[in-house]
């Protein structure tokens, strides 16, 4: 769902290469350094049963997200899987039980890879209180034995971010992990910004950007800013519709006025006569003269009165 803050918006998500960065979304691992970039079509994918303080954890949830994740690694073109079943029968067969709870230990996980002959082993980590769950799960390249990426998901009515999917493709493809901002505005000529970087003129394709919090401003000459927050979430298909014509500059608004009235041709007139500057500033002359003569008959007035007494 798309969190909105002060407006209702939209945003259109879709899994494709983003055309505008912008800062790591909440929920994203940082990937351990020096990870190597493999193309997914060249990875075998093992999804490991999530433990629970040490054990494997059996519950509904668990299986459930599990084999949500199973369902989209096989969607990933090119990707193959090995079930969290297929691993556990394989280290049956191996007998090497020590395995079964690696319990987020790197070499354990190293070594269960290259048992089924996978090059990446997603684990993850129950934790959390009552009916709210959350998984930390961990990326492991098997033959460069380092972590590539961490991520968290909620389990059940709880999740965000896409679920088991949205953390599947935050593990192995994050550059991928994006929505698609459509900005649909009443007026042409209009400038879209998002967090300060310019993304398009109405009319204008939809903006692709990361997932997370964004500031968006769309801007006009003639038409008074919009500017309004908005949640990005990921698995979303919405869009925002500005209205500026509601909004025009009233300066602006008066002179098109004029231009339209005349027919783009503003026409001087001049002022009458008694509002011209000659008019208003020989008057104010007069005043100034006359209030000094009052000044000095007022003064003589007084010396004589003055001399008569004495």
């Amino acid at each position: 769902m798309l969190a909105q803050r002060t407006m209702s918006w939209s945003v259109a998500i879709a899994l494709c290469a983003p055309t505008v960065a912008f800062a790591q979304p909440t929920g994203v691992g940082a990937p351990a350094a020096g990870a190597p970039a493999v193309p997914l079509s060249k990875r075998t994918i093992a999804i490991l049963q999530p433990t629970s303080a040490g054990v494997e954890d059996s519950s509904p949830e668990a299986k459930q997200f599990t084999a949500e994740l199973e369902r989209n690694v096989t969607l990933m073109p090119g990707a193959s899987l090995i079930s969290a079943a297929q691993v556990n029968d394989a280290i049956k067969k191996s007998k090497k039980t020590v395995l079964r709870n690696c319990d987020g230990d790197l070499p354990c996980l190293v070594e269960v890879g290259k048992l089924v002959g996978a090059s990446i082993v997603i684990s993850g980590e129950l934790g959390g209180l009552g009916t709210s769950k959350v998984v930390y799960l961990s990326a492991i390249d098997v033959s460069a034995g380092k972590e590539l990426m961490t991520t968290n998901a909620a389990l059940g009515t709880q999740a965000t971010g896409g679920g088991a999917r949205g953390a599947l493709i935050r593990l192995l493809e994050p550059d991928r992990y994006v929505g698609q901002l459509k900005i649909t505005v009443d007026i042409q000529g209009a400038t879209a910004y998002v967090d300060g970087k310019r993304v398009g003129v109405s009319p204008m394709q939809n903006a692709t950007l990361t997932v997370g919090t964004h500031a968006l401003r769309v801007t006009h000459p003639e038409y008074r800013d919009f500017v309004r927050f908005v949640d990005v979430d990921f698995g979303a298909a919405n869009e925002i519709k500005v209205d500026l014509s509601q909004y025009p500059v009233v300066q602006n608004a008066v002179v098109q006025n004029a231009k339209i009235q005349n027919q783009g041709v503003v026409i001087y007139h001049d002022p009458p006569w008694y509002k011209r500057w000659y008019t208003i500033a020989g008057g104010a002359g007069v005043l100034i003269v006359g209030a000094a003569a009052l000044v000095y008959v007022a003064n003589q007035q007084d010396a004589d009165a003055t001399r008569t007494t004495k």
